[in-house]
């Protein structure tokens, strides 16, 4: 059975966008506090069942990742 992990389902939104496996990997660690630019951010946070806040990028990512994935255990 397939694992519906927030981060599995925002690094899949990410890859719809045409990023790198790598750019996809730094936004998601929060390195050197990267962010996807603004029209990526909005197109995510207007997603249906992903709703990644638009500001949640960066140095911030860490925790809020962290935050979700408490909350779905």
């Amino acid at each position: 059975m397939k694992s519906n992990k927030y981060r599995e389902k925002l690094k899949e939104a990410l890859r719809s966008f045409g990023l790198s496996e790598s750019s996809i990997v730094v936004y998601l660690a929060g390195s050197q506090d990267k962010k996807p630019n603004g029209e990526i951010r909005y197109a995510i946070s207007q997603m249906k069942g992903i709703k990644h806040p638009f500001n949640e990028w960066g140095l911030r990512i860490k925790d809020y990742l962290k935050s979700q994935e408490k909350a779905k255990k």
